[in-house]
C-alpha cells in the first residue's frame, strides 16, 4: 500500500531546493506559464500535440492539476526561483497516458535551459515521490531528440527501459523503482 503526503484536500505541499521553491499553482502564474511553456514553439514541441491555442492548453493544465491535487493528492508544482520570485516552469506528477503508472514530467522556460533547473527540480519530485507520497515506482518519457531531457532523467536515477510510443509520440521510457532509489 502506497503512503500518500499530500492533505486530503487538495492543497499541494511546497517543496525547497537551493535555488528553488515547488509550490503550487496560482491565478497569478497564468501568464508567465502560458508564454514560457504552452507559447514557446520549442517548449511546447515536447508535449502531446494539440491543436488548442496556449491559452486553452493552460486553462486546461490548471484545471487538471487542480484535479490531480484533490483525487490522487499527486500533481505539478509551479518551479520558482527563490532569490527573485521568477515564474520557472513546472515539475511534479501525472498519471502516464493510458497506464497505472505515475510519470515526473518537467518543463523549464527557455531562457533558463542548461544551469541545471531542471535536474534540481525534479530530483526534489522525485524524492517525495518516494519518501512522503510513497510511489513504488516513478516513469518518465522524452522524445528521442531531447537528449537534455534524457541526461535530465540518468542524473536524477532512472534507468531507460524501452522505446515506447504515449500521447502520440515516439519516446524513450524511463523508470526507477522505489527499491532501486537511493536519495542524491
Amino acid at each position: 500500500m502506497r503512503r500518500v503526503g499530500a492533505p486530503l484536500d487538495g492543497s499541494v505541499p511546497r517543496l525547497e531546493t537551493a535555488r528553488l521553491l515547488l509550490r503550487g499553482f496560482a491565478g497569478a502564474d497564468f501568464e508567465a506559464y502560458c508564454s514560457c511553456i504552452f507559447a514557446d514553439p520549442e517548449v511546447a514541441s515536447q508535449f502531446a500535440p494539440s491543436a488548442l491555442s496556449p491559452r486553452q492548453r493552460t486553462r486546461m493544465a490548471f484545471a487538471r492539476n487542480a484535479e490531480l491535487w484533490r483525487e490522487r493528492r499527486y500533481g505539478l508544482w509551479a518551479v520558482v526561483d527563490k532569490s527573485d520570485g521568477a515564474f520557472l516552469g513546472h515539475c511534479g506528477f501525472l498519471p502516464l497516458d493510458g497506464t497505472p503508472e505515475v510519470e515526473i514530467g518537467y518543463a523549464i522556460a527557455r531562457s533558463h535551459w542548461g544551469r541545471g533547473l531542471a535536474t534540481e527540480a525534479a530530483g526534489a519530485a522525485l524524492r517525495y515521490g518516494f519518501e512522503q507520497a510513497g510511489l513504488d515506482r516513478i516513469v518518465a518519457i522524452t522524445r528521442p531528440e531531447n537528449a537534455a531531457s534524457q541526461k535530465v532523467m540518468k542524473k536524477i536515477g532512472l534507468r531507460f527501459e524501452k522505446d515506447a510510443f504515449y500521447y502520440k509520440l515516439a519516446v524513450k521510457y524511463y523508470a526507477l523503482n522505489r527499491a532501486d532509489y537511493r536519495p542524491t
